[in-house]
Order: C-alpha cells, then sequence, then structure tokens
C-alpha cells in the first residue's frame, strides 16, 4: 500500500479567543455591571518576554484589539514564535515565524486514504495465524479497497483546542478527551461544514462557501513516480461565533490561491549486497529465461501543493468590524500578506494598525540547481508596528531586529542540517556523507552538520519599545549530551561530553530602559539541577537515513504452448538494497513539535543569580512510536498518544544565593497529576460497540514488497504473507489534570517550611471538577461542585441548560472545615420567558450548615436578549441598569427604581436610554458630559411613557439657555459650570413625560423620587470617558493617541490624575500640556443687507485640551475649535443693526511719471463715519463723479458723473485712472469722490 498523507494548508489562522459569558453568576455578590474607573492601559509588560522553557523557544506576544461583545471576546494579536528558522520554511502572511491570532479553523490531515471515500474495516485480532480474513483485510488494504487509519481533524479555536478522529464505529475520539465539547458536521458543505459548541452554550460555526480551503497535491521529479491528487477540502474557517443570549461575532474572507513547492528530497538506492544472483526462469518448453538484478538509482523528488484558500478580511461585530488589509506576496505567487487593520466603531475609523515588512532577498550562492519554479529568492519578515490615527500621523509601536536575515539561503536549498536548519555547506548533494556498508555510498553525500552561526541567521535579537526601552535577545547551540543521539557521518564536535543539535535555544533576555542603562538580566541554564553541567535535553531519536527496500522480481506468470495449454509459473525473486535519503526514515520532532524538549531548565536573574533564580522541572512523557506486528518498522509520522503529560512542570523552586553560593530556598511548588483514559477508568475494552465515554481507534498500517504471480487462494500462502510488513499504533481519548499541589513556603534562612496540600477531585465522565481541598498545618478546608447535569430532570430548567450544552457553570458550591459543613450556595435557573432562549439565573441561595435555604439575590428583570435590567439582594431596594444600543456597556445604575420608570441620555451615539427623541440636532461645540449636546427647537419633543401615575419623578438636565419645558412646567435652576447651567423638574400623577424647548441641553435624567442615577459615556472603541454620580459630581477621562487613559479631571476640569507610560525602571517622563485661555472676537456675518452684525466673543477655556506633544499642539487644538465652531456661534449669538454705509473714492497703486500719473480707484464701504469699520456691501449702486482741473488749479472744474452698479463686498475696483496728465499741449489734475445716491452716505 502507498501510504501518504495530505497535510493542510499552507498558512493556518491562529486563535486565542478569550470567552467571557457574564449570565451565569457563582457567588452572593450582587453582579458587577457597571464599568470599572479606567486603569492604566498596559502597552505590554516590558521586559517581560517569554520563552518557553520546556523547549527553549523564544516567544512574543503583540495585542492589537479586542473585540467585544456583551457576552463574548475575541483577542486579536501577533504572535512569534521561534528556535530557529528552517530553510525550507515559508512565511506566514504576516512574517517569518509570526502568526495573526483572529479567528478560528478545524483542519483536517488526510492519513492514507480519504475517510469519506473508503471504509474502515474491523482489524483482526490475530497477525500471526494465516486466515481467510487477515488475507481478506491486507489485500484489501494493499489495493486501497479500505482504510486502515483515520483523518486527523486538528481544531483550535475560542481558548478550545486539540485534536479528533473517528473510529471505525462512527464515533468521535477526542484528543484529549472534551466531553462538554459538542460537534455538529453538516450536510450541507456549502453552507457549513462543523459546528463546535463549548461547555458554556457558545456556538462556532465552520466552513461553508467563501471559508473552506481544499489543496492538490502533486509529486514528481527525475526517476519519481509522478502523481496527481485530487482536490481535497482540508480546512474549515470560523465564520461566526453566536452566544445562547443572541450577541454574535461574524468573521468573513476573501479568496486566494496559491502554488508552491513544498519539499525537495533527494535518495540513492544500491544494491546491498552488491552482488546478487539473478532470477532464473525455466518455461515449460525447457527454455531458459532470466532477470537480473535492478540496477542503482539516483532520484530527486518533488512535492507541489496547488491551494484554493481563503484570507480573513473582516471581523464584524455589533458596534464595529476590524477590516484586515492584503498585500501582493513576492515570495508566494497570487497569495496575499496582512499588511495593516482598520478598526472601526460606530460607523467611524478609530486607527490603523500597520505592519511594517520587508522582503529579504537571499543569497544564490546556496540555492538548490535541480530547482527552479518555487518562488523561494524572497522573505518575508515583520521588522514593525505602528498606530495611525485618523488623520494619518503614525507612531512606532514596535520595532523588531533580527540576526542577518539576508543571510539566509532560498528555500529548498541543499544547505541544511539533519533538522532543516541553514549550516552554511555547499553542498552538491542531500544526502548525508556517510561510510558505513563498506563504503557503499562513498563519493555521496554532503555535511549535513549542524553550524549555530548559520543556524541562527533570522531569528529576532531586540524588541525596541514604544516608550524607547528595548530588549535583547542572546541565543545558544542546542547542547544534549552526546550519547543522546547519534549521526551516520562524521563531522560532529563534541564539546565536554555534548553534541549540538540543530536550531537554537534562548540563552538570555537581557532590558534595557535605554542605550545607556544598566540591563535587567534573565538567563537560562537547561541542566539538571543536581548535575549542572549536564543538560536535560531530550530528542526524540536520532535521524535515520537508510531504508532497506526489496524488490519483487517475478517469472512470466502464464505460458501458452502451441496446444492452448496454460502452464503457470509461480517463481520469483527479492532483490535486496539499501537506500540513503536525504530525509530522516522516521520522525525525529517531539509531538509538541520541538526538536528538543528539556527536563529542567534554571531560570537567573542577573548575570550571576544576584536577584535569585527559579528552578522548573518539566514532564517529559513522549507519545509512542508505532509496534511492529510483522515485518520491519515502516516509516511513518504516526504515533499512539501516550504522552499526555508531556511539557506539564511538576516541580518549581524559587530560591536566592547567599553570599557562599548556597541555595536559599524561599518557594517550593510540587505538582502531581492524575489521567483518565479508557484503560485507568477501566471502561468496557474490545470492539469499543459501548457508550464509553473514553473512545478508542486501532489503527494499521502496511507495506506490500510485491505481489506473487499465485495469489488466488481465499488464505494467502506464507510467501505472499512474507512480503508484508505490518505495523500498529492507538489513538484514544484522555483527560490529565493536575491532581494535587504541594506548596512549601521557607523561612527567610531557607528552612521550616509550612506546607500547603491542594487536592482536586474530577468527574471522569463529564471532567468537571466535583471537589478541591485546602489542607494546611492548621485545617481542611473542602468545597465540593455540582452542575447542570446534577439537577436536571424531565423538562426543568436544568436539563434545558444540558440541552443547550451550558454546563461549565457551578451551580452549587458546599463548603465544609474538617469534615464539618459550614454553608453552600446555589444559583437558582428559569427560563425566563418559556421558550427555552433566556435560561438565566433568578435568585441565588445560601444555606447554612444545618438550615433551610435563604435567598440573598432576586433576579427581577431580564430583556427578550437575555439583558438584566434589573436586580436586588432579597427585600432590599432595586438597582436598574439602561444599557447602550449594542447592550454591551452600562449608560446608568439607578439604586431604588424600577427600570419602567428610568429614563437617560447624554445624547452621543449610544442609544436613547429609554427616550423616545423626534428631530432636534446634536451639538458638537459643547458638552457637559461625553462629547456632544442635544440642540432642541420648536416642534422638537423628548419623551417617555409607561410611568406610574401615582409615583413622583425628576427630570434633571445641564442646559446652554435657560429652562425646558417638562409636562407644560418649567424647573428650577441649580449651579452653573462651565456655561452650564443645571435645571430640574418634578412632577406627579403622570404616565409619560414631554418636553420640549429651544436651547442646548445635555444629560437628560428621569427618575422617580427617591431613587439615585449614576450615568456613564464611552467611546467606543476607547473606553468610558465621563462617569457622573448621583451628587452631580463628574469625572471626565482623557486618552492619549495610543488609546491609553492619561488624564482624570474633575467637573471644574481641574486634573485629579495623570497617568505615565514608561519603561520597567525607566525614568518618568510624563509631560503633558493643557491648551491656554483663547478668546476671540468673531462679527456675525449672517445679516441682512443694510445691517451689521456684533462683535460676539469666543472663549475656550484653559486647560480644555491636552496633548502630549507640545504645548503648541495644545493650543492648536484650541484654535481648531475656534476655526470650526466660532463664526457659527457667532452667528447663532450676535446681534444685527441697522446702519448707515459709507462710499468712499480712494486710490491704490499710485503710479507716477515725468507727464502722468496713475492709480487704481477702489470705492470701498464703511460702516461709519470716520470710515475705520469696513463693512460688506450687497448688490449696492453707488454714484461718483471725475472733477477735472487744470495743472495749478486756474480755470472752471469739469465734473463727469458715472455710477458703479451692483457693488458687492467691503469694496470694488474701478479700474486704473489717469490722477494728472501732461501731453505737452494740455495738462489737467483729475480727482474722484462719491456723490449722494440710494442706500449709502458718500463720503
Amino acid at each position: 500500500m502507498v501510504r501518504k498523507i495530505i497535510v493542510a494548508g499552507l498558512v493556518m489562522l491562529g486563535c486565542g479567543f478569550l470567552l467571557t459569558v457574564k449570565a451565569q453568576y457563582a457567588s452572593m455578590q450582587m453582579p458587577q455591571l457597571l464599568p470599572p474607573s479606567p486603569e492604566a492601559f498596559k502597552l505590554g509588560t516590558y521586559g517581560t518576554v517569554p520563552v518557553g522553557l520546556f523547549t527553549g523557544t523564544m516567544k512574543l506576544d503583540v495585542p492589537i484589539h479586542e473585540v467585544r461583545t456583551r457576552n463574548l471576546s475575541v483577542p486579536v494579536s501577533l504572535s512569534y514564535s521561534t528556535n530557529g528558522v528552517k530553510v525550507d520554511e515559508v512565511a506566514s502572511r504576516v512574517g517569518t515565524d509570526w502568526i495573526l491570532n483572529a479567528g478560528g479553523m478545524i483542519s483536517r490531515t488526510i492519513v492514507g486514504t480519504e475517510d469519506d471515500i473508503y471504509a474502515r474495516d474491523k482489524p483482526p485480532t490475530d497477525f500471526v495465524n494465516l486466515s481467510a480474513g487477515l488475507t481478506t483485510y491486507l489485500r484489501d488494504l494493499a489495493t486501497r479497497e479500505n482504510s486502515s487509519e483515520p483523518d486527523i481533524y486538528t481544531f483550535n479555536f475560542g481558548g478550545y483546542s486539540g485534536k479528533f478522529c473517528y473510529n471505525r464505529m462512527g464515533e468521535i475520539v477526542w484528543m484529549p478527551m472534551q466531553p462538554s465539547l459538542k460537534i455538529v458536521k453538516g450536510t450541507d458543505p456549502t453552507q457549513w461544514r462543523f459546528k463546535m459548541i463549548t461547555p458554556d452554550g457558545v456556538e462556532y460555526t465552520f466552513g461553508g462557501t467563501g471559508a473552506t480551503e481544499r489543496s492538490r497535491t502533486q509529486n514528481g521529479g527525475i526517476s519519481c513516480t509522478y502523481s496527481s491528487y485530487s482536490w481535497k477540502d482540508n480546512a474549515w474557517y470560523l465564520t461566526k461565533i453566536k452566544h445562547p443570549l443572541g450577541d454574535s461575532i461574524v468573521f468573513k474572507y476573501s479568496n486566494v490561491s496559491y502554488r508552491y513547492m513544498l519539499g525537495f528530497s533527494e535518495s540513492y538506492d544500491k544494491l546491498y549486497p552488491t552482488i546478487q544472483t539473478r532470477l532464473d526462469c525455466l518455461r515449460w518448453d525447457g527454455v531458459q529465461e532470466y532477470y537480473d538484478p535492478p540496477n542503482n538509482t539516483q532520484r530527486l523528488c518533488y512535492t507541489t501543493i496547488t491551494n484554493e484558500g481563503v484570507i480573513l478580511s473582516k471581523i464584524e461585530f455589533p458596534d464595529g468590524e476590524l477590516k484586515f488589509n492584503h498585500g501582493y506576496r513576492y515570495d508566494l505567487t497570487d497569495d496575499s500578506s496582512f499588511t495593516s487593520v482598520d478598526i472601526s466603531y460606530a460607523g467611524k475609523l478609530i486607527k490603523k494598525i500597520k505592519f511594517d515588512q520587508v522582503y529579504s532577498t537571499t543569497s544564490n550562492a546556496y540555492a538548490n540547481g535541480d530547482i527552479t519554479d518555487y518562488g523561494g529568492t524572497q522573505r518575508l519578515f515583520l521588522t514593525g508596528i505602528k498606530e495611525e490615527n485618523t488623520s494619518g500621523q503614525s507612531i512606532q509601536l514596535y520595532t523588531f531586529d533580527y540576526n542577518d536575515r539576508t543571510g539566509l539561503p532560498p528555500r529548498l536549498s541543499r544547505s541544511q542540517d539533519h533538522f532543516g536548519y541553514f549550516n552554511g555547506a555547499n553542498n552538491a548533494s542531500f544526502v548525508p556523507a556517510n561510510s558505513d556498508f563498506g563504503g557503499l555510498f562513498s563519493g555521496i553525500g554532503g555535511d549535513r552538520s549542524p553550524d549555530f552561526t548559520y543556524g541562527s541567521k533570522g531569528v529576532m535579537t531586540r524588541i525596541t519599545y514604544p516608550t524607547g526601552g528595548y530588549s535583547k535577545i542572546e541565543y545558544e547551540p542546542q547542547w544534549i549530551l552526546a550519547d543522546r543521539i547519534s549521526y551516520f557521518h562524521a563531522g560532529e564536535s563534541v564539546v565536554n561530553g555534548h553534541i549540538a543539535v540543530g536550531g537554537v535555544r534562548v540563552k538570555s533576555v537581557k532590558n534595557y530602559t535605554d542605550s545607556t542603562a544598566t540591563p535587567v538580566v534573565r538567563k537560562f541554564y537547561y541542566d539538571y539541577w543536581n548535575y549542572p553541567d549536564s543538560s536535560s535535553g531530550i530528542v526524540l531519536r536520532s535521524p535515520q537515513y537508510f531504508v532497506d527496500r526489496s524488490i519483487l522480481q517475478r517469472c512470466t506468470p502464464a505460458y501458452t504452448n502451441a496446444n492452448m495449454q496454460v502452464f503457470i509459473n509461480c517463481q520469483f525473486k527479492t532483490f535486496t538494497f539499501k537506500v540513503l535519503q536525504s530525509n530522516s526514515t522516521f520522525p525525529i520532532y517531539h509531538s509538541s513539535g520541538a526538536l528538543v524538549q528539556y527536563a529542567n531548565v534554571r531560570e537567573g536573574f542577573g548575570d550571576n543569580f544576584e536577584n535569585g533564580g527559579v528552578f522548573h522541572s518539566f514532564i517529559n512523557h513522549s507519545d509512542a512510536l508505532p509496534e511492529v506486528l510483522k515485518g520491519n518498522e515502516i516509516p511513518s509520522t504516526s504515533v499512539t498518544n501516550f504522552g499526555v503529560y508531556n511539557g506539564l512542570e511538576d516541580k518549581t523552586l524559587y530560591y536566592s544565593l547567599n553570599g557562599s553560593g548556597q541555595v536559599i530556598k524561599k518557594k517550593e511548588i510540587v505538582n502531581k497529576f492524575k489521567v483518565f483514559d479508557q484503560f485507568s477508568t477501566a471502561l468496557p475494552k474490545g470492539d469499543l460497540t459501548n457508550t464509553a465515554v473514553y473512545k478508542a481507534d486501532t489503527c494499521i498500517f502496511i507495506n506490500r514488497l510485491g505481489v506473487p504471480n499465485c495469489t488466488a487462494d481465499p488464505v494467502m500462502q506464507q510467501d505472499e504473507y512474507d512480503l508484508y510488513d505490518v505495523n500498529r499504533y492507538y489513538l484514544f481519548s484522555y483527560f490529565a489534570h493536575q491532581d494535587s499541589s504541594y506548596t512549601y513556603d521557607y523561612d527567610e534562612t531557607g528552612n521550616n517550611p509550612a506546607l500547603t496540600i491542594t487536592v482536586n477531585q474530577y468527574d471522569p465522565t463529564y471532567v468537571v471538577k466535583t471537589q478541591d481541598k485546602v489542607i494546611t498545618q492548621l485545617d481542611v478546608l473542602e468545597t465540593s461542585y455540582k452542575y447542570a447535569r446534577d439537577f436536571a430532570s424531565s423538562g426543568n430548567v436544568y436539563e434545558k441548560l444540558v440541552n443547550a450544552n451550558m454546563v461549565i457553570a457551578p451551580v452549587e458550591r458546599s463548603v465544609k472545615r474538617n469534615s464539618q459543613s459550614l454553608y453552600s450556595m446555589k444559583t437558582n435557573y428559569t427560563d425566563w420567558f418559556s421558550d427555552n432562549k433566556v435560561l438565566v439565573p433568578s435568585t441565588e441561595d445560601y444555606t447554612p450548615a444545618g438550615q433551610s435555604a435563604i435567598t440573598r439575590i432576586r433576579y427581577q428583570q431580564y430583556t427578550t436578549a437575555g439583558v438584566l435590567t434589573e436586580v436586588s439582594k432579597e427585600n432590599d431596594v432595586r438597582m436598574s441598569y439602561i444599557w447602550d444600543k449594542w447592550n454591551k456597556s452600562i449608560l446608568a445604575e439607578v439604586t431604588n427604581a424600577s427600570a419602567a420608570d428610568v429614563a437617560v441620555t447624554s445624547f452621543e451615539d449610544l442609544g436613547n436610554g429609554n427616550w423616545t427623541i423626534s428631530g432636534g440636532s446634536y451639538d458638537l461645540r459643547y458638552a457637559y458630559t461625553g462629547n456632544q449636546s442635544y440642540k432642541l427647537s420648536a416642534g422638537v419633543t423628548i419623551s417617555k411613557s409607561g410611568l406610574t401615575s401615582g409615583k413622583t419623578y425628576i427630570v434633571s438636565y445641564w442646559s446652554r439657555s435657560g429652562s425646558l419645558t417638562v409636562n407644560s412646567g418649567s424647573g428650577t435652576a441649580g449651579i452653573t459650570r462651565n456655561g452650564w447651567t443645571y435645571y430640574q423638574h418634578s412632577f406627579t400623577g403622570a404616565t409619560s413625560v414631554s418636553i420640549t424647548g429651544t436651547t442646548s441641553i445635555d444629560e437628560l435624567r428621569l427618575y422617580p423620587s427617591g431613587a439615585l442615577m449614576s450615568s456613564f459615556t464611552y467611546q467606543p472603541g476607547v473606553g468610558i470617558t465621563t462617569r457622573c454620580d448621583a451628587n452631580g459630581v463628574v469625572n471626565y477621562y482623557e486618552y492619549d493617541t495610543y488609546s491609553r487613559l492619561m488624564l482624570v479631571r474633575d467637573e471644574n476640569q481641574r486634573v485629579l490624575k495623570k497617568i505615565c507610560y514608561n519603561f520597567y525602571g525607566q525614568a518618568e517622563s510624563c509631560a503633558y500640556y493643557l491648551s491656554a485661555a483663547r478668546d476671540s472676537s468673531i462679527r456675525r456675518n449672517n445679516c441682512s443687507a443694510g445691517y451689521i452684525g456684533s462683535l460676539v466673543t469666543y472663549s475656550v477655556p484653559a486647560g480644555k485640551y491636552t496633548s502630549t506633544i507640545s504645548q503648541a499642539d495644545a493650543d492648536a487644538k484650541a484654535r481648531a475649535e475656534v476655526i470650526a465652531y466660532g463664526q457659527e456661534y457667532a452667528n447663532t449669538n450676535g446681534t444685527c443693526t441697522q446702519v448707515t454705509i459709507y462710499a468712499r473714492a480712494e486710490y491704490q497703486n499710485l503710479y507716477q511719471d515725468l507727464d502722468y500719473t496713475t492709480a487704481d480707484l477702489v470705492l470701498r464701504f464703511y460702516s461709519d463715519a470716520a470710515c475705520t469699520t469696513p463693512y460688506s456691501v450687497t448688490n449696492l449702486n453707488v454714484n461718483y463723479r471725475r472733477v477735472r482741473l487744470n495743472c495749478g488749479g486756474w480755470g472752471s472744474p469739469l465734473n463727469t458723473n458715472y455710477t458703479a452698479t451692483n457693488c458687492n463686498g467691503y469694496q470694488v475696483n474701478l479700474g486704473n485712472v489717469y490722477l494728472m496728465l501732461d501731453d505737452g499741449i494740455h495738462c489737467y489734475e483729475y480727482s474722484y469722490n462719491t456723490t449722494t445716491g440710494t442706500g449709502y452716505t458718500p463720503q
């Protein structure tokens, strides 16, 4: 049987969802629905570059944005992870060793033949004794008439990750066990392929048209069998997340198609022994035929993948969207890269996150001359991340430096070590050089030894943060004990009993506050605690390049003589070869994906542990290789997944060193683990047709050397059976958990530990914690948990919760101390609208030991969307909540009022807060809370109905100019702040309220007398901007260009708090600038003809605007407000006075020559007799005259009258005129003045 594995497409989107469900409360505290005061935004935890200690991996997570609804949260981030750049590696759509976490998917690896096409028969229990069943099974496998191994599905979404397959009974085998994770397979793949329902009832939908990826594999090369496989669907991307209470997040994709060469291999087949006898065949007529041994063969093979995939283009949620922008890829033709992310809320772009990317051109000196069509001369690197505001200004958030990224070779280069990393060798051959088997392969092969200098090229070495601080990452070779690995050729250097394998591990991280600062140092030592000079690194197995290959040569199977008699010849011979391959025959990487796993790691703070250290011990528990049932081990990547504890930390020791270098223990944690699986829980085994939770699958794969001539027997003969290799492995479900933890707290001398033991108990069927115990030297505190399943019965709400898969939140918690019951707490659920949709808490009970249950909290009201609007402690006042239009954020909390009796709006684009508003417009110039107010005008009404006539209600607001009319009554004025006056109205005996007026208002509230209201405004996508409490005390929150909280002000705009963002240990640099007061005199300019507008002062108070750039920038913001709103303000608030227009003739651009003088004649208009205040006229006709006198003033003047019609503006240019002209015969002087007319006074 030819065994192939088809892997999922090239670029897989990672996922890192954090899902928050707030509808199921487990404490006796009132639900915390109010927004907290904004805290200082954490722009990365500088100086704490994470390192994957178990594998020595450099890791980095960079947050981009968090998409939130009321009940769902999806963090979008970038992740970097490396142990070195592999030569054949294709960069992700972000950059080499980076991945975008922004969704999720289910991918499939087709193992052997596709499960959807081929049946999977039950394997025989006996592979020793020949039988008809064994014959049929093996022959069917060899001819692909059934599938012996399941396809493996891998999922990663919403904080859930793992694998599953379908066993031959069609049951799901989860790896690891996830019994409360439901999966549904769709019947119409154009709509969706899978739905996953998590234990909190959240539904994830995958696949469908536009969200499915398929690929096709083609193999070819020199002396290689060409094969082209059909298109296979192999990845289904997340399209929607839906909470059981209705809010959802939608993912959209664009189609991309691309082709790339996955890999290149080289091999040599040589007869071994080198001399083998030929096959002699004797015909029926005595003629001797023979077959010589096959020739030696060199193979140069490649695999090409053609992918029809998708790329994420949008994430849509109720109040916004993230748009992912794409760019052309030079390293992978026709695919696209992620170049930036547009973040928009409420229809407005908030900011753009831009990725700085470069393509590094590789060195052709290491190019593989046998490969041309692979696009491997360019490598994509992410060199930085910028944030761009809506004005196009950008700020550098991060900068990333790499070690000689242009020094890497092209993809598919032969310059690789055993493990796929660059080694700088100019290899003409890809197989490793060796002298085994008597020099059978002498003269063939290249240098495959690791070389750290070359293997470390392309790894990240420095991260520069927006504050100016930076981290430097230093790497070292992956040293392991020399006896833990062996190579099949010379050239490996052993140093102090150690040998370096491929790739790199992190040696140290040094964090600098600036270029002159002393770094904060973390160092990593990958050795044993008791043997600090011995590496704790463990590899899975040594590379193996030799394969024993056999070729079956048969005689001509049948002859027919002249008399039509048929003679059968069953003779055959097997010729044996040694095959030297370029790739290891068996997997050399652990199931964790790491080449080396480290059992012990010491983490030192400081160059020599001067600031202490941490010792980490990890469990190295690798998966089991397949067992050989018959013949030889078959090259395979399949394993029995026994490595259930792999990578778990079983011991952590915090310590310091005294002056003598002796260890002083501070704290020690010892963890013990337990596994539930088919075997340890003693569940039924056999054929697994039972309903056991922990399913398993038995997987058989074979290799057949050939088919003898005579195979017609229903039971194969030994000679045919000898041609088979048969291997077996298992796939099984398991659940590993921390069974207990022992914590030792030492005194200052490192002695006299205080021990605390925590013991956890789990239900093995549903994998939920049923009990935990905390044992100290004083007592034992025990907590037991019960879930919806424990209370479910036919038709009740808990059965509905189970049916909706809302099963993860504990319903009841009981507490004991030293075996004596203390109390229990239970959340009682209800189907609020009796429609199986809103399954929510109704009450929370507290039961003291030996007493009846006492209701402590009562949930009074929900909306049809499951939004809590009223809650109270039992027999206490009610708390009511008003939500924004997306049911995401609280607009107001009201104490001692029902939801039907309250309303609030700050006139932001957040919803009307239970008010009905008709007409009017927003005023962007002024705001008492939030960023805008509301301009009422004639005919505009704000109202609310559904009130109780027997109650007294309060309506309050802040006004720019006077009282509104509320139910025909005027309000009482209160204090005035920043141009706003507080008004309050009281009314009773009405079931509705109607508000009218003609002024700008803000913070409009309605609540019953005796109630207390606190309200909030938000900048969507950023955070809370105003908090106004029941006493009218206001806090304003301002954010910098990173959307981080910068200032908190009080109602008088005084700064209460400023927040600085600096690198750890960096000197404070927290400059900010407040705008100066600005008073501008602006004349009203919209008066009718013959009227002049008054001057109006538009004031911007001091400190209204803030800048972290400069004082000039803060003042520029104040000036921009004057430009934007000043004239409108003057036109609204200025007066118009009828004026006398004074018209005067004036000269400009005077030019004087010997015999003439000229000037431009201009009519100018003024509103005062002294002609000092210019005035703009409209369609005014002005009379004027020219007076001519003889030079010297003798003679009578000659007057000529003119009319300038339709004059507009402040002046009219009548053209160039003579003021003196001497033509040699006559000499005249000219003057001009206005004369009497309509609508003006001449001057």
